[in-house]
């Protein structure tokens, strides 16, 4: 009753805040899991999990909210929060291979994504398979977790789930970079770097179109120089960008290390050292960018 006075809301977040939100979640969680259909007939064995009544979905698709809400802020229980938003999903997806088409809730479609994105992620190439094949399968996979992450771009967004739907778009291009749809990354990427509200995941956005066009100059031939060189002066347009507009984001800094080797690279020593010279001290990066001043 206290997280939904107005009150309350008004106030800026603490961490009694997250700590009550997360136990709210934690709540609705277990009261899903108590109304969920279970199979209980052999007694020295675990219930075996049957499916979702309607309540239980309704208790479960409470929690992963407030799950969420306490996840997406460093606190005490944003790990916590993660793991179980995590299962909670799981419980309300499965293994998120759901057909596009029929995804008309914006919430429901960003889980299936996720999930499915999360399979991606750490998808293991098959025993007996070449690289060529794991390969093949993994640009696949990669297809069919960007027609839902296209589907969900479609739909309307609820009021709170606007960084969601930011977070959606941004995964959209890198999805496509794990395609290998590069032009279509590169194009979007570089779009939303411009246009998205939240500064994190714009500049991760600008992070992948560089990549995207990085990738999009290192698939044209070798005798192309023309067009390779186009390729990778859009991707400096994107690092300068980024350099202006975000210049305190941790994906700045992979871009101004990505930028001043390939200007290295192109013969442009003192370009490279101004882009490289701008690495935060606090970037993981900071020693190969310093190597590569002196190189």
């Amino acid at each position: 009753a206290w997280l939904a006075d107005p009150r309350a809301r008004a106030l800026k977040p603490t961490q009694e805040l997250y700590t009550a939100r997360y136990y709210l979640a934690l709540t609705k969680w277990k009261q899903g899991l108590m109304a969920a259909k279970w199979d209980e007939k052999e007694k020295d064995k675990p219930a075996k999990f049957l499916g979702l009544t309607p309540q239980a979905e309704t208790f479960l698709r409470a929690a992963e909210k407030d799950f969420r809400k306490v996840a997406e802020v460093e606190n005490d229980y944003s790990d916590k929060a993660t793991d179980r938003r995590t299962e909670v999903i799981r419980l309300l997806i499965g293994d998120g291979d759901k057909d596009p088409a029929k995804i008309t809730d914006f919430d429901y479609g960003m889980m299936a994504a996720q999930v499915q994105l999360y399979n991606l992620v750490r998808g293991v190439k098959p025993d007996g398979t070449s690289d060529e094949e794991g390969a093949d399968k993994q640009k696949k996979a990669a297809v069919k977790v960007a027609a839902l992450f296209e589907r969900i771009r479609d739909l309307p967004v609820p009021k709170d789930s606007a960084k969601e739907a930011q977070d959606a778009q941004v995964m959209l291009v890198y999805v496509y970079l794990r395609a290998g749809r590069t032009y279509q990354a590169a194009v979007l990427g570089d779009h939303l770097s411009q246009t998205l509200r939240n500064a994190g995941a714009a500049a991760r956005a600008g992070l992948y179109a560089m990549q995207a066009y990085q990738g999009a100059a290192a698939a044209l031939p070798g005798d192309d120089k023309e067009a390779r060189r186009s390729e990778q002066d859009r991707a400096f347009k994107v690092a300068a960008y980024l350099d202006r507009a975000f210049p305190a984001d941790p994906n700045t800094d992979f871009a101004r290390l990505s930028a001043g080797n390939l200007l290295l690279r192109d013969g442009r020593p003192r370009e490279a050292f101004q882009m490289l010279g701008k690495v935060s001290p606090a970037s993981p990066n900071l020693v190969t960018a310093r190597l590569l001043e002196g190189a």
